[in-house]
């Protein structure tokens, strides 16, 4: 697979393929999420000093923004997961007609 070279490098998959590939193993989700609670609770330890709001500012959004991504990543496998698994159904119920 070739190496992206810029942030608007795109893959260009199959539905099969993108399905699959949202469907991340329990051990991926399990780092993915014990990251979460990583930045959670870096999140919640964040000190507010009122000389410098715009850095705790700046800290508390992006540190929102790995969260948001990381839920994202998560709640996409599962929902692909389900996916997958109603197609698997579906395929099994056509077969035995």
């Amino acid at each position: 697979m070739k190496t992206p070279t810029s942030s608007f490098f795109r893959y260009t998959l199959s539905p099969e393929e993108e399905l699959s590939g949202m469907i991340l193993s329990t051990m991926q989700s399990s780092v993915l999420q014990n990251m979460r609670a990583d930045i959670a609770e870096q999140k919640l330890n964040l000190e507010f000093t009122p000389n410098d709001v715009l850095s705790y500012t700046q800290q508390e959004a992006f540190l929102k923004g790995q969260l948001d991504l990381l839920q994202n990543i998560l709640d996409r496998s599962e929902e692909s997961q389900k996916i997958a698994v109603s197609k698997a159904v579906e395929v099994a119920a056509s077969q035995s007609s």
